[in-house]
């Protein structure tokens, strides 16, 4: 069974790394970024996904 690790795109960076360490032990296959409409700016979560030991496997956007 594979295991995502599922980030907001509106989280600071330092979170965003606080999160990906604190699950590093479920061993995710991917990550998955949520709430790309709500971000000003992407720069955190490029920041955090060009370091991290898993592919983006999915964006999301919007309600649905």
């Amino acid at each position: 069974m594979d295991a995502w690790l599922t980030l907001s795109a509106t989280t600071r960076l330092r979170e965003l790394r606080d999160a990906a360490e604190r699950f590093a032990g479920c061993r995710p296959s991917g990550l998955v970024l949520t709430k790309l409409d709500e971000s000003r700016t992407s720069g955190d979560a490029l920041e955090l996904l060009a370091r991290a030991p898993a592919p983006l496997r999915l964006v999301t956007d919007g309600q649905e």
